[in-house]
């Protein structure tokens, strides 16, 4: 068994067998990837405040305190936050119903807010998107016109990632589709984050099953762990079976007998976050060509023994997370953070 799978399994929240109804086909296929930018260039911000904080150095500035993104906790277990560049629209799985104590099935909601100041207050569900037994940790790339995220098709299934897509913010996401991404006999999939290089290709980073005989990760008894995988997104008129090139599964990030997931990329690619078995961690790189390296927790952000990184700023100075630290009762539930810390 590995050690500290436990903890991990809160935070990945994948549904477990036997209480979603089975749907009756899989959606078609549809080409990937759209002509949009997918994740983040870190040539074109936004909404800089006052500079950019460091990311490929060893000694960035600390994070303070992690505050409520949501005004108040609506029950469920939120998590997997992915905003606009402007930070005014935030898209997490939701998830509220119970079963067996930490295993529930998730829906796709989209909440919006005025100002980047402001709490959010309510949300609701992405249209058309919500059509599987469960779907979870939405990423929306950085025109917003696309949408990949994971998803349980079936009953007795595991779960991969889809995605769709639009012709502008303000409209729905059409039908989405398969990623292709099945690998050594059909793995669980999970955490996708999108990254836009400043060379205009693109990047997936996402988390597999792997080291273990089992490809389900949803139980400790199934004796898989997670990586992180990243794969190169080719030029958007490619054939769509084959959309991506390039995938790399020795992460520097990756260590044995542990969980590593929800990986999460500063625009310029030299800092990353990721959760390890319940943590934070943090890892940094002085160009992109070189390996990880300085990898340690972020202390001030695990508080509870059950956090995971979800989404940064622009600028590199604000960290959306998951966490249990306000939780009340039992079970206890995610909800979402921001964290932020100052330029140099």
């Amino acid at each position: 068994m590995v050690r500290g799978f436990a903890a991990s399994l809160i935070v990945l929240a994948i549904p477990v067998t036997g209480w979603f109804a089975c749907l009756p086909n899989e959606p078609a296929l549809v080409a990937w990837p759209p002509t949009s930018d997918s994740g983040a260039d870190s040539s074109d911000d936004p909404s800089v405040d006052g500079g950019r904080c460091a990311t490929g150095v060893a000694d960035a500035s600390p994070f303070g305190d992690p505050i409520p993104v949501f005004r108040t906790h609506n029950g469920a277990d939120r998590r997997g936050a992915s905003l606009s560049r402007d930070e005014k629209t935030l898209y997490f799985g939701n998830a509220n119903d119970v079963s067996n104590g930490m295993a529930y099935p998730s829906r796709l909601h989209r909440a919006r807010r005025e100002d980047r100041a402001a709490s959010f207050t309510t949300s609701d569900e992405l249209p058309i998107i919500n059509a599987f037994a469960s779907q979870d940790f939405p990423r929306v790339s950085y025109d917003e016109n696309t949408l990949v995220f994971a998803a349980i098709v079936e009953s007795g299934g595991v779960p991969h990632l889809y995605f769709a897509t639009r012709t502008n913010p303000g409209s729905d996401f059409g039908a989405p589709g398969p990623l292709n991404l099945i690998l050594d006999g059909g793995q669980s999939e999970l955490t996708p984050f999108l990254r836009k290089a400043l060379d205009g290709t693109g990047e997936l980073w996402f988390a597999q099953c792997g080291r273990g005989s089992s490809n389900d990760c949803r139980t400790a008894e199934a004796g898989a762990s997670l990586d992180l995988y990243r794969a190169v997104i080719k030029n958007p008129d490619f054939d769509a079976s084959s959309p991506f090139g390039g995938l790399v599964r020795d992460i520097d990030v990756n260590e044995n007998d542990e969980n590593e997931s929800s990986p999460v990329l500063s625009a310029d690619g030299l800092e990353i976050f990721f959760a390890r078995s319940g943590k934070i961690f943090r890892a940094w790189r002085e160009k992109t060509t070189d390996r990880f390296r300085g990898i340690d927790q972020v202390r001030s952000l695990n508080v509870s023994g059950n956090e995971a990184p979800n989404w940064l700023s622009q600028d590199n100075c604000r960290l959306y997370l998951q966490s249990q630290k306000d939780s009340p009762g039992e079970p206890r539930k995610v909800d979402l953070y921001m964290a932020v810390r100052s330029p140099p």
